[in-house]
């Protein structure tokens, strides 16, 4: 089984640390490096490194959310996981339109990060569960701002699945739909709230 090269983003080496060590004993992973910035590791990202990076953000949302585009738009190919000390919808809202491939808070289990890094790498997304009403109010209030159309009762439905933790092939099962017909949705949801779609 291949594993799936990580690197680990924290200000903090004691944290980095406790991550690499939680990582590095499921064979699943393979723990590339650890940088202190992300804009330092997008030195070690490149072809053939990390296909995900788990950043952890903290409490400085705004300006993480810079770097995250930054990094994003530098990196595509790149997974990207969020851990965020906060749930607050106005923080949540920054970081939503970065594009990430994962949001969690820091209240999550082991396994939820884990299956997190495993969704980003396939290029699906993922949420601490519980966060699936904050994501419908952020494009709510997106939409209402921009004036764009708002989402259908599917396209809310695709969402609040993908909130709940689902990956693309579940939610297809869940609602009949085929995969491709899920990615399509997606898509829309992602150009409607302003978000940059997955590669």
């Amino acid at each position: 089984m291949e594993k799936i090269p990580v690197l680990i983003v924290n200000e903090h080496k004691l944290v980095r640390e406790g991550l690499k060590k939680l990582l590095s004993e499921d064979s699943r992973f393979e723990v590339l490096g650890e940088a202190s910035t992300l804009l330092e590791a997008l030195e070690m990202t490149k072809p053939g490194g990390a296909r995900v990076v788990l950043l952890d953000v903290g409490f400085r949302v705004q300006s993480a959310a810079w770097e995250c585009r930054e990094f994003k738009e530098r990196c595509p190919q790149t997974g990207l996981v969020i851990l965020m000390e906060t749930s607050r919808e106005s923080d949540y809202a920054h970081l939503l339109e970065v594009g990430a491939e994962g949001y969690l808070l820091k209240n999550s289990s082991p396994s939820q990060l884990k299956e997190a890094l495993i969704r980003a790498s396939r290029g699906e997304m993922f949420f601490s569960p519980g966060l699936a009403e904050k994501i419908v109010k952020v494009c709510r209030r997106a939409s209402r701002l921009t004036g764009k159309t708002s989402l259908t009762p599917r396209e809310k439905e695709v969402l609040r699945l993908v909130a709940r933790g689902l990956s693309n092939r579940e939610i297809a099962s869940h609602l009949y739909l085929s995969e491709k017909t899920v990615k399509n949705h997606l898509t829309t949801i992602f150009r409607k709230i302003g978000v940059a779609s997955r590669t």
